[in-house]
C-alpha cells in the first residue's frame, strides 16, 4: 500500500533500487547499505517475495562487484530461497548466482544453475533471459573442457538467433 502522500510500496522499492545503484557508482557504501536495509524493513513489513528478492538480487550484484562473493553468494540464495514460482526471476537471479560462484572460484553449481535457468526462462517465454543463460552455459562448458556439451550448446544458441532474426545473438554464436 501507499502510506498517506507517500509513493506505494512498489514504487518506492523501485525507486530504492535506483538510488542504491547510484550510492554504490558514487562509492558511498555506507548510504547504500542504510538504504538496503530501510527498503528490506519496508517490504519485510509489506510481505513482497519479488521485491524482497529483487532488493537481494540487487544487494548482491554491488557486493561481488566489490568482490564480497561470500556476502554476494549469500545474499543470492536467501533470495532464491524466498522466491516463490516467479519462473523470471528466478532464472535471473540463478544466472547472477552462477557468474558469482563462478567468479569467487567456486564453479561446480554454475552448470546445473545454468541448465535451470535456461528451462525456466523457456518455460515463461523469456527466450532473451534464455540465452543468456544457454550463453553463460557454453562458457561453463569451455571453462571445464567440456567440448559436447559446449558445442550442442552453440549450435543451440545458434538455431534459436537465426529463428528469432537476431544478428546480434547470432554472431555471439558464431564466436
Amino acid at each position: 500500500g501507499a502510506p498517506p502522500g507517500g509513493l506505494p510500496d512498489r514504487e518506492r522499492i523501485e525507486t530504492a533500487l535506483v538510488r542504491a545503484g547510484a550510492l554504490s557508482r558514487a562509492g558511498r557504501l555506507d548510504d547504500e547499505a542504510a538504504l538496503y536495509a530501510s527498503a528490506k524493513a519496508l517490504v519485510s513489513r509489506s510481505g513482497d517475495e519479488r521485491g524482497m528478492a529483487r532488493l537481494l538480487a540487487a544487494e548482491a550484484l554491488g557486493l561481488a562487484d566489490r568482490r564480497d562473493f561470500a556476502a554476494s553468494i549469500a545474499r543470492l540464495e536467501e533470495a532464491l530461497s524466498i522466491l516463490g514460482g516467479d519462473s523470471v526471476e528466478r532464472a535471473r537471479i540463478s544466472i547472477d548466482l552462477a557468474a558469482t560462484l563462478h567468479h569467487a572460484g567456486r564453479p561446480e553449481r554454475t552448470v546445473p544453475l545454468l541448465r535451470a535457468a535456461a528451462a525456466l526462462a523457456a518455460e515463461a517465454g523469456r527466450e532473451d533471459l534464455a540465452r543468456i543463460a544457454r550463453g553463460n552455459l557454453v562458457e561453463a562448458c569451455i571453462g571445464r573442457e567440456e567440448w559436447a556439451p559446449a558445442s550442442a550448446g552453440v549450435e543451440n544458441l545458434l538455431r534459436s538467433a537465426r529463428a528469432a532474426g537476431d544478428p546480434l545473438w547470432t554472431l555471439v554464436a558464431l564466436h
